[in-house]
């Protein structure tokens, strides 16, 4: 189910926060400065979810640093020529 929220900032700018919620589920937001896109983006958001298109997106969080550091100590830092001296 889509929020949206209407922020006015300290000068005066009026915009508009949608956010997208589904159970079970990292929220998205984005903050547009019409009312009409952050209906907009909410609505093709809510769709995409239906569909599974943020799977890649959740599976993606899975990755850690430290997995990145791993994997290049034990596959690029062999390959190259200072490789003693990187460790």
């Amino acid at each position: 189910m889509a929020m949206i929220r209407k922020r006015t900032a300290k000068n005066g700018t009026v915009t508009y926060q949608a956010v997208v919620r589904l159970k079970g589920r990292d929220a998205l937001s984005q903050t547009f400065p019409s009312h009409d896109l952050a209906r907009r983006w909410s609505r093709n958001q809510e769709i995409d979810l239906a569909e599974g298109k943020h799977l890649a997106a959740d599976r993606a969080r899975k990755h850690t640093l430290a997995a990145a550091i791993r994997k290049y100590r034990d596959e690029v830092l062999p390959a190259k020529r200072t490789a003693g001296s990187e460790d």
